[in-house]
Formats: structure tokens, C-alpha cells, sequence
């Protein structure tokens, strides 16, 4: 095979010795899901190039640009069936969107407990300002949140378990977790004020690092359709 175009956003590429890529190996298959192949890519092939891409969080997974240029793939490089890997794919962005939700909801308590733990210490007006009510309802309302995204995860987790299938479910909980993050993670900036929008806290981390959350692995757009299509709409 040769492979020629493009793939943005391909996380940790520059330190990977083999590259998944999905490729398109007929443009004349009768639907468009059809003549897709998952193929292993040598990272060090002639003709791959790659360019960093800055990105506004996740700093320690960087992602790429690839560029492919003639590049040569042997056929025993291909994964599962010529033209066969939607379905492959399918399966996997499915559990794809489970890991990440759980992610997600790990990430939402520990910014909880965060905050929690500022607006313990934290003091005015002669006592913690997880004291004032205004400041205690944004922490519930974050737990909440956060709980929300556990219980949904877990669900997925249950139902594949006993092998059902929860296509939806795995969309729902992905959706769910990635905005009650963000949510969670601006409320948190909010509880800690000015302090938290300084680099000398974590909480402007988990910040930028939420806002990410909505658009990889399924962006909230994607999930909603899915979940619209699942319910017969």
C-alpha cells in the first residue's frame, strides 16, 4: 500500500515506534463506511513527517500532525481485513469512550477534593470560607457532578460485564463526563477566586485540561447524535 494525506491530532506519534492509521483503500465502496483499512505504520518510514502541535492543555501527551508522502505499508502491516476496519473501529471507540469517561470522573473528585480542601484553609471574615453557604453549594453541586459521572461509568462497566450491548450508554457516559468536568473544573476556579487562576495552583490546570475533554474521543456534537441515532430519532 501507499499512503498519501494528512492526520492532525495524533497524541504521542514523536515517541512511538509504530503509528495505528486509518486509511480509506477504496474510494469506490458502495457506502461510505465500507473500504476502510487499519494499517501499522512505521514511525521512521521514508516519506512520514510530523509537526508538534501546541494545544491549550494535556501538555504531557503531545500531540502531532502526520504527514504521508508516498509512504510504503506492507500488506502483513494491515490490522483485521482489507476494507473491513469500521467495524473494528467501532468496537474500540466504544470502549474508547468508556475509559475516558472514568478518566474524567476521576479527574472531577480530584478536583473536588481540591477545592474542598482550599475553601477549608482558605479564611476571611474570621472563619474557612467553606463556612458560607454561596461556597458550600458549589462544592455539592460539583460532588453531585462528579458522582453522576462515576455511576454512569459504572453502568458501561455492568452491562459489559454481562455482555449487553450499551453503544448509547457508552456515549452517554461519555458526554456527560467530559462536561460535568469542565463545569466542575470552572467552578472549582471559581471557589478559589483570583488564586485560582494562577499557575501556582493546580486548579488552572485541571482548567485548561477540562476544556479538552469535550472535543477528544468523541466531541460532545458527535456523542449527541450517536445517542440521538440509538434512540431511533
Amino acid at each position: 500500500f501507499t499512503l498519501n494525506g494528512t492526520k492532525m491530532f495524533t497524541t504521542n506519534a514523536h515517541v512511538a515506534d509504530y503509528i495505528l492509521t486509518v486509511t480509506r483503500t477504496d474510494r469506490q465502496a458502495a457506502r461510505k463506511h465500507d473500504g476502510i483499512t487499519v494499517m501499522l505504520v512505521d514511525a521512521r518510514a521514508p516519506g512520514l513527517t510530523m509537526r508538534p502541535l501546541r494545544q491549550l492543555g494535556r501538555t504531557a501527551t503531545h500531540t502531532n500532525e502526520l504527514r504521508f508522502t508516498d509512504v510504503r505499508v506492507p500488506r502483513r502491516n494491515v490490522m483485521g481485513e482489507v476494507g473491513g476496519g469500521w467495524t473494528n473501529l467501532t468496537k474500540g471507540l466504544g470502549v474508547e469512550r468508556m475509559s475516558v469517561a472514568m478518566m474524567y470522573a476521576g479527574t472531577a473528585q480530584a478536583i473536588v477534593d481540591y477545592a474542598v480542601a482550599y475553601a477549608k484553609e482558605r479564611k476571611q471574615f474570621g472563619q474557612s470560607i467553606s463556612k458560607f453557604q454561596a461556597i458550600q453549594h458549589k462544592l455539592v453541586d460539583m460532588q453531585v457532578k462528579a458522582d453522576q459521572s462515576r455511576l454512569l461509568g459504572y453502568r458501561v462497566a455492568w452491562m459489559l460485564q454481562q455482555g449487553l450491548p450499551c453503544f448509547k450508554e457508552m456515549s452517554i457516559a461519555k458526554l456527560h463526563a467530559s462536561e460535568a468536568l469542565f463545569d466542575i473544573a470552572n467552578q472549582g476556579v471559581q471557589v478559589m477566586g483570583g488564586w485560582g487562576v494562577l499557575e501556582d495552583y493546580d486548579m488552572e490546570l485541571y482548567f485548561r485540561d477540562s476544556r479538552i475533554g469535550m472535543i477528544g474521543a468523541g466531541a460532545s456534537e458527535i456523542q449527541k447524535s450517536i445517542i440521538a441515532k440509538q434512540m431511533g430519532l
